[in-house]
């Protein structure tokens, strides 16, 4: 089961987060306003952001997802994309941060339904959030076995209930 962390007062809020001083060279480092809650496996902020390369591009990690994948930024196109373990490719989470803290936003929202007792609050959760992420992102939402693909089943299967 999946679950909200601090469950009695889960709202949507940003984090602004920095690059760690010592990987600074004299220069200003990057910030990021990324969503602060973590979410059960699906989404966590990190502490930092922190350099990363993906296929020997660098990307900017600023959250993590399951047991090993990480939530990035491609600094070049400002889309968000989820890489596993090894860090040798990325799949399309969102097509900018600004998306993906708005879809991460909604899924806060849904809460109440997520964790709902019944098949009928799982579906109409997962269908809320389907239609939510279609309206905020096409292109993220067109991604098949992608981030909010998987996360619309698991609210379905009622892996955020209570």
């Amino acid at each position: 089961m999946a679950d909200f962390d601090d469950e009695d007062s889960v709202t949507f809020s940003l984090v602004l987060l920095h690059e760690p001083s010592e990987n600074l060279a004299g220069g200003e480092g990057l910030a990021l306003n990324v969503a602060a809650r973590s979410l059960g496996g699906v989404y966590r902020a990190s502490g930092h952001l922190q350099r990363v390369s993906i296929g020997g591009k660098e990307f900017v990690r600023f959250g993590s997802t399951g047991l090993f994948g990480s939530v990035v930024l491609d600094p070049e196109s400002g889309r968000v994309l989820q890489a596993g373990k090894r860090m040798n490719e990325g799949t399309l989470v969102n097509t900018s941060l600004d998306n993906f803290n708005e879809c991460i936003e909604a899924f806060i929202g849904l809460r109440h339904l997520c964790s709902g007792e019944s098949d009928d609050d799982w579906g109409r959760a997962a269908e809320e959030l389907d239609g939510i992420v279609l309206g905020i992102d096409a292109e993220a939402h067109a991604v098949h076995n992608g981030f909010w693909h998987e996360l619309r089943w698991d609210i379905a299967n009622g892996d955020f209930a209570d």
